[in-house]
């Protein structure tokens, strides 16, 4: 079965925790928090993120990560011109999906892209939408 036809809302935690890493560098606007077994270093669990367009699996990144950088590090975003920085406000809304009881973070208006390879750390930008190009 291609993975963007799985229904998130009927999948449970070890099917997500299952799902093998992939990831085309496409933009997507949604993830959910996976935790893994193990610990890292830090001492904190480990967590795989699965990407979303809206609720379709788009890619599956992680297993290593212990922490999630909303926006970049620091959220100011990928490439930060710290002389003319202004923050943006950025819509993140959180919601548990009710089979898995997994966290799915999401936006409504903007999409984003991952920093890869994932490591320690799972960094994501948002994508300005009004200033994409199809």
């Amino acid at each position: 079965m291609d993975l963007s036809e799985k229904d998130i809302l009927k999948m449970t935690k070890k099917e997500f925790q299952e799902l093998e890493n992939f990831y085309d560098g496409k933009p997507f606007n949604a993830f959910v928090i996976v935790p893994m077994k193990g610990k890292h270093d830090s001492g904190y669990q480990y967590m795989k993120f699965v990407l979303l367009d809206s609720f379709k699996i788009v890619g599956v990144v992680g297993g290593y990560s212990d922490v999630v950088h909303f926006d970049g590090i620091g959220g100011f975003g990928k490439n930060p011109d710290f002389k003319t920085l202004t923050l943006k406000v950025r819509d993140i809304s959180i919601d548990c999906l009710p089979k898995s009881k997994l966290i799915r973070v999401f936006s409504i208006y903007s999409q984003m892209e991952a920093e890869l390879p994932v490591y320690s750390d799972f960094i994501f930008y948002f994508t300005d939408l009004k200033n994409k190009k199809d």
